[in-house]
């Protein structure tokens, strides 16, 4: 080799080193970019991992800008590279498209081998087409294949997903290729339409979640279809390119996009209408809320007032009263302890049956109803073995004989004596 072939390839080397240089640093601030934008963990790693890769590819290339050459670059370099595009090509899977358009340039341009190097490596792809067109030039390269998401979007009704799924894999068949989006798009927007239509008057969605931006709707299906199908370069933090920005407003004013919209909203009218006919007359359910509202007021009030003033007030029914108000307290501050709230709810109906059966008078002041298949009993003395669902001991988890029953007034009546001598020593 002479000397001036020498320069000429030391110049060239320089010249390429250059432009990986450049390549490598533009890809270096897209991922710091994608890294602000809060990617999920797994598309973190791999953003992570492909900054690891490139500062790797730095410090060789600075090697060799410096004239300076190490045994291994020629076999680390075409690893690493390989390794970086893997990398990219997972985000790019997890994001659905790359942040920026130097990686997009990193992916096309950059050597798989070393500039300079002696290292020739066999390439295992298949063998370019050499057979030409009509006019002597190239055959152009064939359409990527239509894709279609695998997944629903985010609040999507998951009982439409099965239909939508056939539907996508269908027009996936009838528009096999991505130039045709458009018409892609415009035939799952028409498939779509009674299903929507279905949701809303089944009540599972809302008539504008139909076509409002992540809601779980067509308009998001949509994005979906544009960001599965989207060759175009995307700058900054978009998920659409603006080939496919485009493309997506010209599905939006199309007629199947409008006949959806009328459809959607058609159903969505006369459900309100339906909903306002059956507010029309509520007596019935008015005055069952005003009888549980009043109930409520009432059995809370009894919290605050003292034993001896609650006896006087519902004798014999006192102690039941008393425990019923504090699991009506309990429910309305919504405490839910897992099985001790269970076994509370389970026997405030008890108490509800025992005094509405037992305690007529009571359960008059309180405004509590009887169940239907408990009446009040005409003597108002105790029977609890006559109820159908029987008491139990919340502590023991036992029935409640009606010796239990009369030991439980028994114990409350000593408590109301007890507090009524306990006042009168202090007064002395």
């Amino acid at each position: 080799m002479t000397w001036q072939e020498f320069q000429r390839n030391d110049r060239l080397e320089q010249e390429q080193l250059d432009i990986c240089h450049a390549l490598i640093a533009d890809a270096t601030r897209d991922t710091a970019i994608w890294l602000e934008a809060s990617p999920p963990a797994e598309e973190r790693v791999h953003i992570l991992a492909i900054q690891d890769g490139l500062a790797a590819l730095e410090k060789i290339i600075a090697r060799r800008m410096e004239r300076r050459r190490a045994s291994e670059d020629e076999w680390v370099w075409p690893e690493t590279v390989r390794e970086v595009l893997s990398l990219l090509d997972k985000a790019r899977e997890v994001r659905g498209h790359m942040v920026g358009k130097g990686l997009g340039r990193l992916a096309e341009r950059l050597p798989r081998e070393l500039p300079g190097s002696k290292l020739r490596l066999v390439s295992q792809a298949p063998a370019p087409s050499t057979t030409l067109s009509g006019t002597g030039g190239w055959i152009p390269r064939q359409p990527k294949p239509t894709e279609v998401p695998a997944n629903p979007p985010t609040y999507f009704p998951s009982d439409l997903w099965p239909q939508t799924n056939v539907i996508l894999l269908e027009s996936r068949k009838k528009f096999p290729s991505r130039t045709q989006t458009l018409e892609l798009c415009k035939h799952v927007i028409s498939e779509m339409t009674p299903l929507f239509c279905e949701a809303v008057k089944a009540g599972k969605m809302k008539a504008g979640a139909v076509q409002r931006e992540r809601s779980g709707g067509m308009e998001d299906l949509l994005h979906f279809l544009l960001v599965h199908n989207d060759d175009g370069v995307h700058d900054g933090l978009s998920s659409l390119s603006d080939k496919a920005y485009r493309l997506g407003q010209n599905v939006r004013r199309s007629d199947e996009w409008l006949a959806l919209a009328k459809a959607v909203s058609s159903i969505g009218a006369a459900t309100l209408r339906t909903g306002i006919k059956q507010t029309e007359h509520p007596d019935a359910q008015s005055n069952d809320k005003t009888t549980l509202s009043s109930y409520l007021e009432k059995v809370i009030k009894c919290l605050a007032v003292e034993p001896a003033d609650l006896w006087s007030e519902y004798g014999e029914a006192a102690p039941y009263v008393r425990q019923l108000a504090e699991i009506e307290w309990n429910k309305k501050i919504q405490w839910n302890t897992s099985g001790d709230a269970v076994e509370s709810y389970r026997k405030r109906d008890q108490l509800i049956q025992i005094i509405c059966r037992d305690y007529p008078e009571a359960a008059r002041k309180l405004d509590l109803q009887a169940p239907q298949s408990i009446k009040p009993a005409a003597d108002g003395n105790s029977s609890a073995e006559s109820i159908e669902v029987k008491p139990t001991n919340a502590a023991a988890g036992t029935e409640v004989t009606p010796a239990d029953h009369r030991a439980m007034v028994d114990e409350y009546i000593a408590k109301v004596h007890y507090r009524k001598r306990k006042e009168k020593t202090g007064m002395a």
